[in-house]
């Protein structure tokens, strides 16, 4: 289902030993929505309004710190590089 995608592993909370599900995301430019090749693939009727990437992450690094909550995964992947590890 993902063939040409970075999946990335989405965790329920409390994290458990497998992923509950994976996110797909096309690397290149040449996404097409029309041909059937979205940006962002998720699994058929995988509930992400369900799901808060990173949280576990976030709150094993909170530390008496905020938690920073974006809208993406990619927001959130891009704070955690900047330094922000609560996102």
């Amino acid at each position: 289902m993902l063939a040409g995608y970075v999946a990335i592993p989405v965790w329920d909370n409390p994290k458990g030993e497998f992923p509950y599900g994976y996110l797909g995301r096309w690397a290149g430019e040449d996404y097409d929505e029309d041909a059937g090749r979205p940006r962002y693939k998720w699994p058929a009727n995988f509930p992400k309004q369900r799901f808060l990437f990173g949280l576990n992450e976030a709150l094993d690094d909170a530390d008496d710190q905020p938690i920073i909550v974006v809208e993406g995964v990619f927001g959130a992947l891009h704070c955690v590089q900047c330094g922000f590890p609560c996102t």
